[in-house]
Parts: structure tokens; sequence; C-alpha cells
């Protein structure tokens, strides 16, 4: 078990959010929202990706390829691997064929895909996944302009986190 304080968080965010100094005057509230903001509009700018570059059939075929799979916390993986897992879907699984999509093409836009277009993509059949039950899989687009007003209500409204304040004593504990 790995123990973390909140102060060594803070510098590492402080650090790539632009905001270090050495009196280290800086709030984690203020580290944590410019980071938030920043990784919300990271993904508003891959989701419109999604939609320019992907249609809705080679999505729902995505988000049937990754049905039951771990997403959380496994980002830098697939980041580098969906590719991998989408061509074994089309290969074993004929995902292609049910989704009548090309399925080389496919892979393709995956793999050459920038890496926001990608976390863009977990973070869609995540959401898909976490909440089916409210959607069908042919609604992909739907599912991105939902994503979108979320998130863009998270960017507006990202004083949320004073709800959450860190102290320097509190810690993260990972296991």
């Amino acid at each position: 078990m790995k123990v973390i304080k909140t102060t060594e968080i803070s510098q590492e965010l402080a650090l790539r959010a632009g905001f270090y100094n050495k009196d280290n005057e800086v709030s984690n509230l203020t580290i944590l929202q410019t980071s938030s903001a920043r990784y919300h509009k990271l993904l508003a700018y891959g989701r419109s990706q999604l939609k320019a570059k992907f249609d809705e059939k080679e999505l729902s075929l995505v988000l049937d390829c990754l049905n039951a799979t771990y997403l959380q916390d496994q980002a830098e993986i697939w980041l580098n691997c969906l590719h991998f897992e989408i061509e074994d879907a089309i290969e074993f699984e004929h995902l292609d064929e049910k989704w009548e999509v090309d399925g080389a093409c496919l892979v393709q836009k995956i793999e050459t895909a920038e890496k926001s277009t990608i976390m863009a993509l977990i973070d869609f059949a995540d959401f898909f996944w976490r909440s089916h039950e409210q959607w069908s899989a042919c609604d992909t687009f739907k599912i991105l302009d939902q994503m979108d007003e979320i998130s863009n209500s998270a960017v507006e409204n990202i004083g949320w986190l004073q709800n959450f304040p860190l102290s320097e004593e509190a810690v993260i504990v990972d296991k």
C-alpha cells in the first residue's frame, strides 16, 4: 500500500497546471479546478473528433466490443491497444458483419486516431456501460451530445470542488 500526501500531489499538479511557485501560494482547489477543466475540454475535443471521423455503426461496434470490459484506471493500456481489441472482436466475433461496418477501415481509424480521440472513445464506452439502461447502442451521437452537455456543465460549474476541500494533512491511499 502506498500513501501519498496531498502536498505531493499538489506540487505535481501545480507544475502541470503552470501555477507552481516557490512560495507554494496556490491552493489545491485552484490546481484541481484548472486540471479538471483542461481534462474536460480535452475530452470534448476528442468527442468532436469521434463525431467527425466515425459513424454511428462504427461507434456501436466499439461499444459492443467493450461490453463488460474494465476501462477505469486502464487508460494508458487502452490508449495504445484499443485497435487490437477491436481487431480481435472483428476477427473472432464478426462484429463488423453484425454492425455492417468495414472492419479493416475501423481498425485503421482507431490505430491512427489522436490520443485525445482514443481517450474520448474510452470515456464514451465507460459512460455508456455505466448507464446503458438509459440508452441504445445505436444512439451513439445522442450519447456523445449528452456527454458534451454534462461536461460543459461541469466546466462551467467547476466550483463544485469547493465542497471537497483538501487539507495538507489529507492522504490518498493507493492499494
